[in-house]
């Protein structure tokens, strides 16, 4: 671990990120400014076309460890890095042989690296960060629930990879480097999407809101989606942040178990909505659980005994599908990561037909 503590490059999916172990910045702990999670992953931010050849080609981001990493942090990390190198086709790998201890906080490396958007992996690696992971809201979290949460350091883009335990922060892991920003596959909303929802049903309800932005998503460990997102509404003043409560309260009340109800999404366990006004002092929180769909009758299953996991039929099977779970692989534990082969090669004539597991 002593070779983390001069700064390592973490290397994956054609990716080389440098990996800083930051030291005590100084200042005082508080509550970071507000930012949208969904920020992070837009064109511009930390994924960039330098060439504006409408490819990214460059990834703008850090990711920082604490001085003694454990092995699930090291692991998250390469799984970002991962993630982030997979979004481009190319990129310029920054070479960074000393360490921000040995060079100094204040030297030209550590003002550059200092300058873009950070991924912060671990609570100890806030250190310095001018945050703790308590302001960003883990210490609420329960056994087996992970946080990752968007803020703002030293003027930049940041998100912290949090968790109650290692159960937790495995799954904020997987939720950052696997999902966002969206809830969970391609088709579920993103976190902007469930922020722009409620900001626009607000709206029709005679609320005058001046913006609404989705920080941070709280998951659970084995659980399919997010178990919670939290959405910060910003009211233009206190008529329209009592107008708001009354609007939301109401929808909770009365929508319940109307399937159709508004801001009620898939794979989101419950939208936390925090209402704000100028003056009003604490937020007000109101929970909108999700509706249960409706439980479809029974149905004897259709499987023959003895069929692999995930080897059911390809029903969206076509070329624009063959290299994904759709077509020629396949997800036998249902985490979205094909895991097995399902083609069979069959030679012309009379040759040897060969399957694939």
């Amino acid at each position: 671990m002593s070779v983390l503590r001069r700064g390592v490059h973490v290397m994956f999916a054609g990716v080389m990120l440098v990996v800083l172990c930051l030291p005590p910045a100084g200042g005082s702990q508080s509550t970071p400014p507000a930012a949208a999670l969904a920020t992070f992953f837009k064109p511009g931010v930390v994924f960039q076309d330098r060439n504006s050849d409408g490819a990214i080609d460059y990834v703008n981001a850090r990711i920082v460890l604490a001085e003694e990493p454990t092995a699930g942090e090291l692991a998250a990390a390469a799984d970002v890095a991962a993630r982030l190198g997979f979004e481009t086709s190319a990129i310029d790998l920054p070479l960074v042989a000393r360490s921000l201890q040995a060079s100094g906080s204040g030297s030209a490396e550590a003002v550059a690296l200092r300058d873009a958007p950070t991924i912060f992996v671990g609570a100890k690696s806030l250190v310095g960060s001018g945050t703790t992971a308590g302001s960003l809201g883990a210490a609420s979290l329960k056994a087996g629930e992970g946080l990752v949460a968007a803020f703002t350091a030293s003027g930049q883009p940041a998100v912290a990879v949090l968790g109650a335990d290692e159960a937790g922060f495995s799954a904020a892991a997987l939720m950052l480097a696997g999902h966002l920003p969206y809830v969970w596959d391609q088709k579920s909303p993103t976190t902007d999407k469930i922020a722009d929802d409620l900001k626009q049903w607000l709206t029709g309800k005679g609320v005058t809101v001046s913006s609404a932005l989705a920080p941070a998503v709280v998951v659970k460990s084995g659980a399919d989606g997010v178990d919670r997102i939290f959405v910060d509404v910003q009211m233009a003043n206190g008529g329209d942040l009592l107008k708001a409560q009354v609007a939301l309260s109401q929808l909770k009340a009365t929508g319940g178990k109307d399937p159709k109800r508004a801001l009620s999404f898939a794979n989101v366990r419950s939208v936390v909505v925090r209402v704000r006004a100028p003056g009003a002092g604490a937020a007000t929180i109101i929970d909108l659980p999700q509706v249960a769909a409706p439980q479809a009758a029974a149905t004897p299953p259709t499987s023959p005994p003895g069929r692999r996991p995930g080897g059911g039929t390809k029903e969206n099977f076509d070329l624009s599908t063959f290299y994904s779970n759709d077509g020629a692989f396949a997800d036998s534990d249902n985490n979205l990561i094909p895991d097995r082969v399902d083609v069979m090669l069959s030679a012309d004539g009379d040759g040897t037909t060969v399957s694939l597991p």
